[in-house]
C-alpha cells in the first residue's frame, strides 16, 4: 500500500511538471528590435480629496466647483461637508 501511495505522489508531480513545460513551450519568444527605444514608465497622475467625503480619486475624474475637488456631481452640489473648512 505505501508504494502505491509513493507511486500515485509521483504520477501527480509528473503530470504538473509536464503541463508547466508544454505552458511554457507554448507561449511565443516576445523579441523587440535592437534599435527600438526603451518604454517610458507612465507618469502618475495627481490624486485629489473630495471636499464632501473625503475620498480620494484622480484629479482628471474629479469635479471642480470654488476651487474646492469632488468625486461625484450629487457632492458637487451639497458642497464641501460642514467641519472641512
Amino acid at each position: 500500500m505505501k508504494y502505491l501511495l509513493w507511486l500515485g505522489v509521483i504520477a501527480v508531480v509528473w503530470w504538473v511538471w509536464s503541463k508547466r513545460q508544454a505552458a511554457g513551450s507554448a507561449r511565443p519568444a516576445r523579441k523587440t528590435p535592437p534599435d527600438a527605444p526603451p518604454k517610458a514608465a507612465p507618469e502618475a497622475e495627481q490624486m485629489v480629496r473630495c471636499a464632501h467625503c473625503g475620498v480620494y480619486l484622480p484629479a482628471s475624474d474629479s469635479l471642480t466647483k470654488d476651487g474646492d475637488f469632488y468625486c461625484c456631481a450629487a457632492h458637487q452640489a451639497a458642497g464641501p461637508a460642514a467641519g472641512s473648512r
